[in-house]
This record gives structure tokens, C-alpha cells and sequence, in this order.
């Protein structure tokens, strides 16, 4: 059961982050923006599981139904690692913590010593790493304090474990990975060169440490429990003797810490298996796949230089817990990614001195359009409903309705259409015309035989120019004369808006869409749409259409038009016809306002290209681009 929190309990959550974990403002303020969304999920167990609604990942829970601690989870573990202090513990306890067991104490081992673990309380949350992988496996609550380890040493259960990688809390959300060292059932340490350096910078102090201390660290010697004992002893006798043995006690934990890193990078990877080396491989490939498409459909300006490609839009698709590495992918390098994209018949490319260079798209691949779903699904979600107030939206197939009104010049407001109590700055024609037939009534100027009207002084120089000396006009010429002293406006809207709001009415007529022929390559032909963006067509989205539902390949390209930047839709073939019937259908334009023209006109040019190709990369870029 699911619901949306309310003001009062967003606000009681957010409370309780900020004084329980260790998060900065800036950070706070990351995860609960202004009107932030929040679900709350009741889970079996009486476990309360808090939801962020932008990203669908869980990122805390409530045990005892909301009244006990509030524990993150590993995915805000690893959006924010700031969030809580983070136990480490040898790789070769994750089978043990994956089969329901606690931490032990003997298993973590302190940074500097027992006093590397810090100040706490019992029940105090812990997050748990394994050596040699950053990301956190789990969090849980300790079953003892900093005071009892100093009595007691390490051992016994020190960390009660609530939630790990890979359980069912963690399958409530998007199931994601923050390295590659996280498999489906375990994880496994990866090495980045940063811990190489500071590991062998350690390797070199270490020497030097044990000149210092001689014999003191011989006597603690490899045996561990003895060494406890002996630290039992030394804390009951006190004593100056005390600060140098502590000294002896923390090279030696230093030495054991330095044993688990190197254990932890050399041993456990040595027990991969073949299939979780491949998976290991497989999970860079799929996230570096995933930024590519992601990439490739947002590109719109070709040629694209593939180093720009990855440079300007695949690295800043990447999210903040994930590391994009070719070496430890199947690819090796971005070339053998081109490449492979290039054989699957994803691009066209021409190889040059300076690297590979993206000259086609093929936009009718299905991965291709699995992802432009997938983008505008996103853009759907990410509008921002604040902003101007929008017409309603309209229905598929609801057919629009184009409304005209008009301005009148200032002198024939004046005379005719002011005493009628027509002040408005818009008014519709029959109005005019009514007040005008009124002005002519009460003035008798109507001729003899009712077909004409005598013009008078006002009304000549309110309608007529001052070379014009007509002293009568028909009533269809007087009806005439008044539109052209008329500027129309008007407005496209669905059949029950509200035409009251003056503001949503441009300057002239509505200009018709207009569907033309273009001619490419001799006898080849695609067809060309413009005015769309005057009747709230995406270009980019009638595109789609098109292609989905002709099996052919489209694009848009600009262009210009009384010193504005448009958009056209550019379709393969002769789809003139199929065009028209999708505006009216889909869209609901008028068929009156849809105007297929009889000239053939040459298609519209791409982005200058650089360089010539031989011809069977312009082959290529003909097959994938119209």
C-alpha cells in the first residue's frame, strides 16, 4: 500500500534526516527540493518505506511502522556516502552478511585503531563496505558502543545488519549498480588506480614505522587473540608504559589493514569465475551502450565528431555513482564502439586522420527508436506546469477550430461602433456589420430602391480615402469597405475554449499548412511540411509518426520565414496524401487549412559538410538520412 506524503509528514521526514544523518545543506536541500514528491510504501513487517517519486528509488525506511530509527538505504548510500560512518570489512564477508548474518566485530577493521570507529551508542546506523569497492553493501544498527569495545575489544556482533544488496528492499527500486563490482549475487572488490598509489605509499611508510617501534611490534606478533590479551593487561595496568604500547597496538592494526587491502585486491579477484568476469564486462558494456543511445537520439546537427560525441553528450548523461571505463569493457576503446555501432547499421561514418566522424543517423533502428520513446516520455515528465497558463490540451482526433476577430480603425470606432457600446479592441465582423446597417438606418441613408447607401461626410471620412468622391455604394461594397478597414486576428483553439481572452489572438490570418514535393539525387523524392509550429504541431513529433507508420525515413531542418526560425518535417517518398490525412486525423486541423502544392521544388540542404567520401560512404548516408 502506497501513499503520497503530505506537507506535514515531508516536513517531519525531512526533519529527521537532517538531525539523524550526516548530510550538508546544500544536500538537504538536493534531496527535498520545492515541491519535492515523497510516497510512502507499507511493507510487510511493519516496515514503512519512503519513496522518492522523481527517480522511483527507495532512499530510507522506518522499522515498528514509522516509530523506530529512520535507516537509508543503499541507493541514497550511494548518491550521498557522506550520510553515515562506513564500517569496512574483508570481501570474504559478503557470503556470510548475504546469508542473514550480523557483522562481527572481529570482521571490521578500524582505520586507526578502536578510536578509528569514533564515538557512539548503541543502535547507532553504520553503513558496511567491503575493501577495495567503495559503494556501501549495506546498512544496519550496532548492538554495542565505542565504551564496551574499549572493555572488551573486538568481538562479538557489532553491527545488526537491515538492509543489503540485492534483498527486497533493494529490488523495490531501479535495481541499479554503482560499479561494476556489483554482480547479481555478490560483490567483489575493484582497485582503482588512486588506491594503488595511496597503498604503495603506505607500503613505503611501513619500513620506517617498524624501525621505529622494534621490538614493541615483535611482541605483539601475529597472534591475534594474544595481542587482545595482551591489550587487556596494558589497560589495567595504566601507566606511562601505556601511550608506547598503544603506539606498538595501532602499527600493528595498521599492518593487518594493510594485509585486508592487499587481500582484497589480489585474492578475490583471483576467485572470479569466467561468467562473473563476463558479467563484470557486461555491465560496463550495457552502461555505456545506454549513454550512447541515449546520446545519439538527442543529435540533431550533423557531421559530429565521435570524441564530441562522447565528450559533450554521453559523458554528461553520466549520473553522479556511476564511472564509465572502456578498458573494462568489451570495447577497450570509443573506436571499437563506433565501429561495432557502424556494422550494426546504428551510423554512417567516414574515417579521417583526426578520428571517425558521425555523418548519418538511422533513425528507423529499433534500438533508435526505443530510445526516442524512452526521451520523450522524459520530456513529457519534465515540463514545467508552473509556467504561462496553456490552452487546454487537446484530444486525438478532436478537429480544431480557427476564430477570427478584428480590430477597427480609430475613426470608425468612433462613429459607428463606440455609440453601439462596442468598445472592446477585438470585435467579431457581424457586430460590425450590425452597428454599421444601425448608423445607416438612423441617419437615413439608405437609397430609395433599399440596394444602396448615400455616403455622408462622417462616414466618408471614417471608411474612404480622401482622393475617393463616391457619394453612394452598394451594400455589398459598403460591407467590403468596412473589412478593409479591419485588421483581422485570430486564434486556433478547441471547440469549447473560452474565446474571451483577447491575448491569445495573433495579428492576421491563420496561415495554412502547406505540404510540398522536393526532388534529391535525380528521381528521387520526399516530401516536405511547413507552418507547423503555427498550429502546436511538433515538428519532431509528427516526424515520429510518419516514420512509425510509413516505415520511412524523416527529419526536421530549419529554416526561415519573415526573419523568424522555423522547423519542417522532412519525410522519404511521396507523402502527401498520407501527411494531410495524419494533420486532420491526429491533430485535428482543418482540412481547409492543409494545402497540398503542385510545385516540385528541390529538398531542402543539410548542415554543410566538410570533405568528400568516396561513394559508397554517400550511399550509406542516403540510405540513413532523407
Amino acid at each position: 500500500m502506497s501513499n503520497p506524503l503530505k506537507g506535514s509528514a515531508m516536513r517531519k521526514l525531512k526533519a529527521e534526516v537532517e538531525s539523524s544523518m550526516g548530510l550538508t545543506a546544500e544536500q538537504i536541500k538536493k534531496l527535498f527540493p520545492s515541491k519535492a514528491k515523497w510516497i510512502a510504501n507499507k511493507c510487510s513487517g511493519k516496515v514503512l518505506v519512503y519513496t522518492e517519486a522523481r527517480s522511483s528509488e527507495p532512499l530510507f525506511f522506518h522499522l515498528h511502522g514509522g516509530k523506530g530509527q529512520l535507516i537509508p538505504t543503499v541507493y541514497l548510500l550511494w548518491r550521498y556516502p557522506n550520510a553515515v560512518p562506513i564500517w569496512r570489512t574483508p570481501p570474504n564477508v559478503w557470503k556470510p552478511l548475504s546469508n542473514g548474518a550480523d557483522l562481527m566485530l572481529p570482521g571490521v577493521i578500524p582505520p586507526q585503531g578502536e578510536t578509528g570507529l569514533g564515538q557512539f551508542k548503541t543502535g547507532a546506523i553504520r553503513a558496511v563496505a567491503l575493501y577495495g569497492n567503495p559503494a556501501p553493501v549495506g546498512v544496519g544498527v550496532t548492538t554495542v558502543s565505542s565504551d564496551d569495545i574499549k572493555q572488551k575489544g573486538m568481538s562479538g556482533k557489532g553491527l545488526a545488519m537491515m538492509h543489503l544488496y540485492a534483498d527486497y528492499l533493494y529490488a523495490l527500486g531501479s535495481k541499479c549498480r554503482p560499479n561494476e563490482g556489483f554482480l547479481k549475487s555478490r560483490v567483489v572488490p575493484i582497485v582503482t588506480e588512486e588506491e594503488e598509489e595511496k597503498e604503495e605509499q603506505e607500503q613505503e611508510e611501513e619500513p620506517e614505522q617498524e624501525d621505529g617501534k622494534g621490538k614493541g611490534e615483535g611482541e605483539s606478533g601475529p597472534d591475534e587473540g594474544k595481542g587482545q590479551q595482551q591489550q587487556e593487561e596494558e589497560q589495567e595496568e595504566g601507566g606511562e608504559g601505556q601511550e608506547g604500547d598503544g603506539q606498538g597496538q595501532n602499527q600493528e592494526l595498521q599492518q593487518v589493514e594493510a594485509k585486508a587491502r592487499e587481500k582484497a585486491k589480489v585474492g578475490a579477484a583471483d576467485k572470479l569465475t569466467e561468467e562473473e568476469i563476463a558479467e563484470m564486462k557486461g555491465n560496463m558494456d550495457g552502461l555505456i551502450e545506454d549513454l550512447f543511445f541515449r546520446a545519439i537520439v538527442s543529435i540533431e546537427t550533423l557531421p559530429l565528431p565521435a570524441a564530441e560525441l562522447y565528450t559533450d553528450h554521453m559523458l554528461t548523461r553520466v549520473k553522479k555513482h556511476q564511472k564509465v571505463e572502456f578498458k573494462k569493457s568489451t570495447y577497450k576503446k570509443l573506436a571499437n564502439l563506433v565501429k561495432h555501432m557502424e556494422r550494426e547499421e546504428v551510423i554512417a561514418v567516414k574515417q579521417r586522420k583526426d578520428g571517425a566522424i558521425i555523418v548519418g543517423i538511422n533513425r528507423d533502428h529499433p534500438t533508435i527508436e526505443e530510445y526516442e520513446e524512452i526521451a520523450n516520455n522524459e520530456n513529457l515528465k519534465g515540463k514545467d506546469t508552473k509556467s504561462k497558463p496553456r490552452k487546454k490540451k487537446r484530444q486525438p482526433g478532436r478537429e480544431l477550430e480557427v476564430r477570427t476577430l478584428y480590430q477597427p480603425g480609430y475613426n470608425l470606432k468612433e462613429l459607428v461602433l463606440k455609440p453601439k457600446g462596442l468598445t472592446r479592441k477585438l470585435i467579431s465582423m457581424t457586430d460590425a456589420r450590425k452597428a454599421l446597417w444601425s448608423y445607416v438606418k438612423e441617419n437615413e441613408l439608405e437609397t430609395n430602391d433599399h440596394k444602396g447607401v448615400n455616403i455622408n461626410g462622417p462616414l466618408h471620412d471614417a471608411m474612404m480615402n480622401k482622393g475617393d468622391n463616391r457619394r453612394s455604394l452598394s451594400k455589398r461594397d459598403l460591407a467590403q469597405l468596412l473589412a478593409q478597414n479591419m485588421t483581422p486576428y485570430h486564434c486556433i483553439m478547441v471547440g469549447d475554449d473560452d474565446d474571451d481572452d483577447i491575448s491569445r489572438y495573433k495579428r492576421g490570418n491563420a496561415q495554412p499548412i502547406v505540404i510540398s514535393q522536393g526532388s534529391r539525387q535525380g528521381n528521387k523524392s520526399v516530401t516536405i511540411v511547413e507552418g507547423l509550429e503555427a498550429w502546436e504541431v511538433e515538428p519532431k513529433e509528427l516526424a515520429g509518426i510518419i516514420r512509425r507508420k510509413y516505415a520511412c525515413s524523416t527529419t526536421t531542418q530549419p529554416y526561415s520565414l519573415k526573419q523568424k526560425e522555423y522547423r519542417m518535417m522532412v519525410a522519404q517518398g511521396d507523402l502527401k496524401s498520407e501527411v494531410k490525412e495524419c494533420l486532420c486525423r491526429h491533430y485535428g486541423v482543418p482540412g481547409q487549412y492543409v494545402t497540398i502544392s503542385s510545385k516540385t521544388t528541390k529538398a531542402p540542404k543539410k548542415t554543410k559538410k566538410t570533405g568528400g567520401g568516396s561513394g559508397r560512404g554517400r550511399a550509406k548516408l542516403a540510405a540513413l538520412m532523407p
